[in-house]
C-alpha cells in the first residue's frame, strides 16, 4: 500500500453566513435555523455543480469543484438559494461571504 498523496487541480471556495456571530448572539434560535438551512442549500448546491463538500465550520462551508466554471455559478446559486430558503423560513436573510481559490490540492488514498 502506498502512502503517497494524489494530486489534482481543484477550485475551491469557502463560503460563510456574513454577521453570523451578531446574529447568534441576538437570537440563537433563527441563527441555529439558519446555519441548517445554508447546510442544506451548499449540499444541494455543490451536488448540482459536481462539487463536494470537504467540511462544515458552523456557519461556512469548504466546497471542492472540477472547474472554475462549476465553482462560480456553485456560489451564485448558493447566494440565491440560501435568501430564497431564509425569507421563505421567514428568518433574517443575510449575504454569503465567499473566497476562491484555483490551485493544486493534494489527498490521501
Amino acid at each position: 500500500m502506498s502512502d503517497a498523496l494524489s494530486h489534482r487541480l481543484a477550485a475551491v471556495w469557502f463560503a460563510d453566513i456574513a454577521g453570523y456571530t451578531g446574529l447568534a448572539s441576538r437570537n440563537e434560535s433563527d441563527a441555529l435555523r439558519l446555519v441548517r438551512l445554508f447546510q442544506q442549500a451548499a449540499r444541494d448546491t455543490a451536488d448540482r455543480f459536481g462539487g463536494r463538500i470537504v467540511k462544515f465550520t458552523g456557519d461556512g462551508a469548504l466546497a471542492e469543484f472540477t472547474s472554475t466554471e462549476s465553482a462560480v455559478r456553485a456560489a451564485d446559486a448558493l447566494a440565491r438559494e440560501f435568501r430564497l430558503l431564509a425569507e421563505a423560513a421567514r428568518l433574517p436573510s443575510p449575504a454569503l461571504h465567499f473566497g476562491m481559490h484555483v490551485g493544486e490540492v493534494a489527498s490521501a488514498p
